[in-house]
Order: C-alpha cells, then sequence, then structure tokens
C-alpha cells in the first residue's frame, strides 16, 4: 500500500511508522502476504505396495490501516487515549496438515506371491485396492496481532502450542484433528462394485473467551457404514431394448459427539450428539428405440440432534427424474442440428420436529417446507455461430409451517451467436 495516510491522525501516524523501504525506496505498508508450502514423499517399494507422506500449510497475512490500532504486545484493541504506542492491528491464519497414507493392490500381491493361476490369486481378483491413510492437521487464526509471526509459523512448523499462542497473546481460535480412513470393496461379477469407507476424527478446538483464557471443545465423529454400490452393466440389455444403464446406491451413516464447557464454573460440561443417515439412489437408461435417455434419483436423510433438554428429528426427501431425446427437424428448415428436448421433474421436502424432556409425549414442528419444478428445454443449432434454445418451467415453493405457498411460471428465450474475429497480431 504506497498511499499517504494523514499522520495527525492515530492510525495515520501508525500507518506512517509501518512503512517499510527497498533499496533506499519506499516500499510502502504491507497489506496482504499469503504462503503455501507443500511437500510429498512416494516411493517406489513394490507395485502392490505405494506409501506416501504430505506434507501442507497455508499461511495468509493482512493489516488494515482503518480497522482499531492494538498495543505493542497485545491482541486486542487499544482503548487507552494514549496514540504513540498503538500499531496496526495483523490478522493472522495458518493450516498445516501431515498425511501418512499407503495403497495396497491385494491383486498385484496374490498374483506375485502366490502365482497368477492359484486360487489366492484368483479370489484376490475381486478385492479393490485397499487405501489407508492417517492426517494430523492444527490450524489457528488471530483478529488483532501487532506484528508479523516468523518463518516457523508461516511455514506451519510447530506444535499446537506454538500456534495457540504467539508473542505472549493467545490466538481468537485454534484447533487440532486426528483423521484415520480406511477404503476398499469389492468387484463382483455382472459388473456389480462395492465400496465400503471408514472414518474416526478426533477434534479439539480452542476459542479465545477472556483475554487470557481459552475455552476448549472436544469432537468425535465415526463415519460407517459409508456404502457405495454400483452396477454398470456391459452392452446392451434385453435384447438391445436397453442400450446401456447405470444405478448407483449409497448408504452412509454418521455419528458425531460435541463436550462443550459450562460458562460459568462449577456447572456440567453439555454433551452434544448428532446422528445422520443418508441413502440416495440414481439410474440411467438409454433405450434404443427413440433414442431416449432417462434418468432417476431419489434421497432420504434423516438427522438427530440430541442438545441439553431437547431432542431435534429432522428427515429430508427429494426426488427427481428427466427425459431426453433428440428430434430431426425438416430439412428445408436449413438448421444444423436436430432439435433436442429434455423434460425434468424435481421435488424436494424438509421436515423437522424438536421435544424436550419435560412434554415428551408432544413435539413442536419447527419447518415443513418444499420445492416443486417441471421443467422443459429445447435447443438447436439454427447456423454454424447460431444456437437457440427455449426453457419453460413451473416452480412451487411452499411453506407449511407458515402456511406459505408460492407458484412461477417462467419462460426464456436465448439466442446465441458467436464471432470470430481472426488471430490475433
Amino acid at each position: 500500500d504506497l498511499r499517504d495516510y494523514d499522520p495527525t491522525t492515530p492510525n495515520g501516524a501508525a500507518a506512517d511508522a509501518a512503512r517499510g523501504t527497498f533499496l533506499g525506496m519506499d516500499a510502502g505498508i504491507e497489506r496482504e502476504r499469503n504462503l503455501a508450502s507443500s511437500i510429498t514423499y512416494a516411493p517406489e517399494i513394490a507395485g502392490w505396495l505405494r506409501p506416501r507422506v504430505d506434507f501442507a500449510s497455508s499461511f495468509s497475512l493482512s493489516r488494515d490501516p482503518n480497522a482499531p490500532l492494538v498495543f505493542p504486545g497485545s491482541l486486542s484493541p487499544a482503548t487507552s487515549p494514549d496514540t504513540t504506542q498503538r500499531e496496526l492491528a495483523v490478522r493472522l491464519g495458518n493450516t498445516r496438515t501431515i498425511t501418512l497414507g499407503t495403497g495396497i493392490d491385494v491383486a498385484k500381491a496374490g498374483a506375485k506371491y502366490a502365482g497368477p493361476s492359484s486360487l489366492t490369486a484368483r479370489l484376490a481378483q475381486y478385492v479393490q485396492p485397499i487405501d489407508i491413510s492417517a492426517t494430523r492437521g492444527i490450524l489457528s487464526a488471530f483478529d488483532a496481532a501487532t506484528e508479523s509471526p516468523g518463518l516457523g509459523y508461516q511455514l506451519g512448523i510447530g506444535s499446537i502450542n506454538g500456534f495457540r499462542e504467539l508473542n505472549g497473546g493467545l490466538a481468537n481460535s485454534a484447533g487440532q484433528s486426528s483423521q484415520v480412513a480406511l477404503t476398499s470393496g469389492l468387484n463382483l461379477p455382472l459388473a456389480i462394485s462395492f465400496t465400503n469407507r471408514v472414518q474416526r476424527t478426533i477434534t479439539t478446538n480452542w476459542a479465545r473467551r477472556l483475554e487470557s483464557d481459552q475455552t476448549t471443545i472436544d469432537g468425535d465423529q465415526t463415519v460407517f457404514p459409508d456404502l457405495n454400490v454400483r452396477w454398470s452393466p456391459r452392452g446392451p440389455l434385453f435384447g438391445g431394448v436397453v442400450k446401456a444403464a447405470s444405478f448407483n446406491g449409497r448408504f452412509l451413516h454418521t455419528r458425531q459427539s460435541l463436550v462443550v464447557p459450562p460458562v460459568v464454573i462449577g456447572d456440567e460440561s453439555e454433551r452434544r450428539a448428532t446422528r445422520v443417515q443418508s441413502l440416495p439412489l440414481n439410474a440411467s437408461l438409454t433405450w434404443g428405440p427413440g433414442d431416449l435417455t432417462t434418468t432417476a434419483g431419489y434421497s432420504y436423510r434423516t438427522q438427530v440432534d440430541s442438545l441439553p433438554g431437547s431432542v431435534t428429528n429432522g428427515n429430508a426427501a427429494e426426488a427427481s427424474a428427466e427425459v431426453g431425446r433428440a428430434f430431426r427437424l425438416p430439412v428445408d428448415w436449413g438448421f444444423k442440428s436436430g432439435l433436442r428436448t429434455r423434460l425434468g421433474f424435481q421435488q424436494t421436502h424438509t421436515k423437522s420436529y424438536v421435544e424436550n424432556l419435560f412434554a415428551a409425549l408432544n413435539r413442536s414442528r419447527l419447518t415443513d417446507n418444499g420445492r416443486q419444478a417441471i421443467t422443459l428445454n429445447a435447443d438447436t443449432d439454427v447456423a454454424e455461430n447460431a444456437t437457440f434454445s427455449i426453457q419453460g418451467a413451473r416452480i412451487v415453493n411452499f411453506d407449511r409451517n407458515l402456511n406459505r405457498r408460492v407458484t412461477q411460471t417462467v419462460v426464456t428465450a436465448v439466442l446465441q451467436m458467436q464471432f470470430f474475429a481472426g488471430d490475433l497480431r
């Protein structure tokens, strides 16, 4: 920032004191700095074993001459009328992750050690590669520091203690996490595959409440099962009636818990728990007769939040379908392509209820809303450099909790033209 600020004002005087020089020339005020580093080491030990080590860090710094000033050695805005000792506040942030992982190709290992024609090798062909990883991450953020940190903090070198405290001041927020993940699956006959993922994450977060105190929040998250099923048959089905098909399904179960310390000393800590289950299904078919393309999807999600004194239950359902086909147009119209059309339908519905310990048999509705949409799209190439498209939609948004319903009808026509003026010289 090379601007000259009024030195008669407190912020202007602090900005003038923060200016630097380079080779005898005025370099102004450093407003922003970003530094990212990454190191990856993946040695080749064997064809079936692929270990790896990843290190990555990201640092950001910003300084605003218009923000409240701070005292040297303090991490909070200054309130003293003395302006001679104030400095510009510096906002800092940094993250660092270290990942240790390995990939194990069971099929290659079975063929190498048991022989390509052995029973072990034939069974190992059905096992997908196994991926194991462990990740350790730390982060911190300072809203009002007085000076830039050292190179170690900028490169993410050090422990969480060095991230939580800088130049005698506590971070506004900091955290560390440990995550372990395991992924593998099976490739079965008839082009059916199963993939499952198991993940465990433990977090600890610190938030500054007072000038010299940080509160700690512990979290624990488990993802199991995370099962994906896919069927992609090769070639046509039903005697060529279906040219191509694809089916996907997933079942995800997540459990998360938090322990929040009390605000008043002596009270018990708050324990919160969340359980989420989701089941999305998708199918896609390309039909031989009429060259129709159809897709359909359905997703159902439930969530239970257990808070101190109450329990919230919610669910969300989403359904969608689309049919597409290209129609031939008369030759005398002179169009460069046929008419590509798509007819789609989408519907979402979300509900949630809350219960408490004093009214166990009664519940209150928090949300009950949704959306329905029917869309029709058609487009064609009217010339080499022109495309005409038209879209019509009827959209209904409803909120039964507030007894509200809004219906929209939208029609859009677009003519897109492209021109090429030649190479730039």
